[in-house]
């Protein structure tokens, strides 16, 4: 999808982030409310950059970019899109 948006001139611009209230430990989740096991819980910043580029990673993106890769594309029947997404860094 992402591949078929850059063609169509959408840009991906940097990497985006879920737009919540940042805490002050580094959190980009507000810390989770309730009496049970996860009360008070938050996700940091770098389990969620991690857990995006494992995601990235298993659906054969760049982790990078998180644009497809040529082999996903490939694979997928999609090798006329391959030249238009950018290069991996």
């Amino acid at each position: 999808m992402l591949a078929l948006r850059h063609r169509q001139g959408f840009i991906l611009v940097g990497k985006a982030r879920p737009c919540r209230a940042a805490g002050e430990r580094g959190e980009i989740f507000r810390p989770l409310g309730g009496k049970g096991p996860t009360a008070g819980v938050a996700l940091a910043t770098e389990e969620f950059e991690r857990a995006r580029e494992t995601y990235h990673r298993l659906a054969g993106c760049d982790p990078a970019t998180g644009y497809p890769t040529r082999a996903k594309l490939a694979g997928l029947g999609l090798d006329w899109l391959a030249g238009e997404i950018p290069a991996p860094r």
